[in-house]
């Protein structure tokens, strides 16, 4: 992972399919960190979240109040299991599946769920940087098991 100390930093171009698939990596490794920061700074102005068949949007705004409140109850893990980058001028989508899996600790035996989704999201080239306009996730698979 020494390769891509880059992503750390606020200021990333979106520079090939490699590069934008990591990026998207951290995305995913923010939302799991609850990471407001690295998010403020990689998220378009006009960022917009559309989550499983339309059950809720989330502006750039509300996910970072989403995040940051003490009520938010991050996964334990999230994973995504393959990447597909189409790439068009100033624009780049990343395709791709994801497991998040959550903890249920309500009950004497904790309950996980993992949740598969398939997801696209759009990065665009803006002033050198590379940020992400837009994601779309929809549910396609519930695993339940307890540990």
């Amino acid at each position: 992972m020494a390769g891509l100390a880059w992503l750390a930093g606020p200021s990333v171009a979106c520079d090939g399919k490699g590069e934008l698939m990591a990026l998207d990596q951290r995305y995913e490794q923010a939302i799991l960190k609850a990471d407001v920061t690295w998010l403020t700074e990689n998220l378009d102005a006009d960022f917009m979240w559309v989550h499983s068949r339309d059950s809720a949007r989330e502006t750039r705004s509300l996910l970072l109040q989403r995040l940051a409140s003490k009520a938010y109850k991050p996964p334990v893990a999230r994973e995504v299991e393959q990447h597909e980058v189409i790439h068009r001028g100033a624009t780049w989508v990343v395709v791709g599946h994801s497991k998040v899996t959550k903890i249920d600790k309500s009950t004497d035996t904790p309950k996980y769920r993992t949740n598969t989704y398939l997801y696209m999201r759009t990065f665009i080239a803006d002033k050198g940087r590379c940020k992400l306009l837009s994601s779309s996730t929809s549910k396609i698979a519930v695993i339940d098991s307890a540990h």
